[in-house]
């Protein structure tokens, strides 16, 4: 008893948000269900064509000194009514409940008490309608209740009927395949076809009369009548096992299933609480527990864009490497058939001038290099910006979608102007890579390295002095390695001697070429990140600092319509949450301490 109240009064605190343990009745139209119901409950359910049960119907039974009945429909108060009008109240209750439409998944929940009820609670689900309107969601609302796996469903189907006729036997197959908590209940089991028909119905039942979920066979409406009739039902089942078969003992068996259902699901139950709980908290805290003024609705915006984790600078770095690891690539670009495609040889200029329009139209290839990546990196300028007030989403506390809407109208104008502008100076930097524009020592230096002594000068050092593995000599005598090296630089006299003027200026602008790419190259990824410091990271923080200030965004920031509504709900929901888990929990040290009554 004690378990079946804490369950109750845990149904009522939860109105549906958790899977409760249940025993759930699922069968075909006239399959005998409500009179099974009836049966068991003494509750007396609509049965006539057309006005049967159309929603799903929770009857919580207790035995007390005196009789007692309420009915409350949906999540409305329960009212008290006298136990005669039970069938036109429940009627009464479906037709405000449903309106115009078949079936619905809200609940009549009916509480009867009295001196000849057991304790036990039970679901009526609708029939299963084969076609017509409302089929398809008569077994979705069937297959809402059964899936849990803290339902015991009871399959109910006529005695008669073959299994793979019964729809109800396929359902509770497909959602407790081991058939570990389902119970099949055999109805009108006097009124067979055949006389091979009874046999094979009690050979059903007496092959599995000691498991626990054997089928259970009742008489509820003897030879069709209109009441039940426990002395008929005993003459039915006068040659078949008593633990299986007739209404009373189907009651003696149903009571201790539901308690250890109840009792094997508690730490599911208080763990799906803890959970609904937290995930109420969690959204409380997203709406705030208090409405918030413009000012600081705004603020708290503010403060979530300026969050360390969510750093514009750290989130736009990666796109900053890439470019400059992009541009520093095409350094192996630069090579002599580069200048060879370049260099235009002309008898009527001095051989050494000869490079200049080679060295300019070069870089100008380079530049155009460049060009590819800068646009990919203000394309990912362009995307970072777009996700950069996200955060709002993210961990912005009791701002409100009006708000968060107005905000992403005025940054999506105001992020494109940034783009457009950063475009167009890197642009405009671009263009002036293009001359030569620098002081700098370094490229005299890099020059002159490329000049006095070339990679592949040092190449030819090295094998010269060293052979063909680093490791064959070590040559410690001055002497020695100065014959080598005099005896590689002649070597390169002699070859330049055999070249060509064209060839000599080809060497020369190459030489150039990379001297100037190392520093121009070096110019402009710094002017990208400064470009990029100040058209964007600076106007971004720009932006939201003015936020405040900004007279439409103020007008707009503004609690939304059913954030008071939501949250009202977010609270009750944590509060009942939080009476669920008292329930639970005391439950669960009372039966660590002693058996529960029944």
């Amino acid at each position: 008893m004690e378990m079946l109240n804490a369950l109750a009064r845990i149904r009522d605190v939860c109105q549906g948000q958790l899977a409760l343990p249940q025993l759930c009745v699922v069968g075909d139209q006239s399959s005998g269900k409500s009179s099974l119901l009836q049966c068991i409950t003494g509750v007396e359910f609509p049965v006539k064509s057309g006005i049967c049960t159309r929603v799903p119907t929770v009857v919580e039974c207790r035995r007390a000194v005196s009789e007692s009945c309420e009915i409350r429909a949906g999540n409305g108060e329960f009212s008290s009514i006298p136990t005669a009008d039970i069938m036109k109240a429940i009627t009464k209750a479906q037709k405000s409940i449903l309106g115009d439409a078949k079936i619905s998944s809200s609940q009549i929940t009916v509480r009867v008490s009295g001196p000849s009820q057991d304790d036990l609670d039970i679901v009526d689900l609708p029939g299963i309608i084969h076609n017509g309107p409302g089929s398809e969601e008569t077994v979705q609302l069937i297959e809402k209740y059964i899936q849990s796996e803290q339902t015991l469903i009871l399959v109910v189907s006529e005695a008669k009927q073959d299994d793979e006729l019964v729809s109800a036997l396929k359902l509770a197959a497909k959602h407790d395949q081991a058939g570990t908590r389902s119970l099949r209940i055999l109805t009108k089991f006097d009124t067979f076809d055949s006389d091979d028909a009874q046999k094979k119905a009690a050979k059903l039942v007496a092959d599995r009369v000691d498991d626990p979920l054997g089928p259970h066979a009742v008489v509820c409406r003897a030879l069709g009548g209109s009441s039940y009739d426990s002395e008929s039902e005993a003459e039915t089942f006068c040659d078949m096992p008593s633990k299986h078969t007739d209404i009373a003992s189907l009651k003696e068996r149903l009571q201790p299933l539901y308690i250890e259902l109840i009792r094997t699901n508690l730490p599911t139950l208080e763990n799906n609480a803890r959970v609904a709980k937290k995930a109420a908290e969690a959204s409380l805290h997203k709406l705030g527990e208090l409405p918030l003024s413009p000012v600081a609705m705004i603020r708290e915006a503010q403060r979530a864009l300026k969050l360390p984790q969510h750093s514009f600078t750290a989130t736009i770095t990666p796109a900053i490497d890439r470019a400059r690891e992009a541009v520093h690539a095409t350094s192996e670009r630069i090579a002599p058939d580069f200048v060879s495609r370049l260099l235009k040889h002309d008898a009527f200029i001095c051989p050494f001038f000869q490079g200049e329009v080679a060295f300019n139209a070069g870089m100008g290839e380079i530049v155009e290099w460049w060009r590819h990546p800068t646009e990919r990196f203000i394309k990912e300028i362009a995307v970072a910006l777009e996700t950069s007030m996200s955060p709002i989403n993210e961990d912005a506390v009791g701002v409100s979608e009006r708000l968060r809407a107005a905000i992403k109208m005025q940054w999506e104008a105001y992020s494109a102007d940034l783009v457009k502008s950063l475009r167009t100076q890197l642009q405009s930097t671009l263009m002036e890579e293009k001359d030569f524009g620098t002081v700098n020592h370094y490229i005299q230096q890099k020059y002159v390295e490329e000049h006095l002594m070339p990679d592949a000068l040092i190449e030819r050092a090295v094998e010269s002095i060293c052979g063909d593995n680093d490791s064959n000599k070590f040559c410690t005598d001055a002497a020695t390695v100065r014959k080598q090296l005099q005896a590689t630089r002649d070597a390169a006299v002699d070859k330049a001697q055999h070249a060509t003027i064209g060839e000599y200026v080809a060497s020369k602008v190459l030489c150039a070429l990379k001297a100037n790419w190392a520093v121009e190259k070096k110019t402009f990824t710094d002017e990208m990140l400064k470009k990029t410091r100040g058209c964007v990271v600076a106007k971004r923080e720009e932006f939201i600092d003015l936020m405040v200030a900004n007279d439409t965004l103020r007008s707009d920031a503004l609690e939304d319509g059913d954030i008071g509504e939501r949250r009202e709900s977010l609270k009750a929901t944590i509060a009942a949450m939080q009476d669920v888990i008292f329930e639970v929990t005391t439950l669960t040290e009372n039966t660590k301490r002693q058996p529960i009554d029944m």
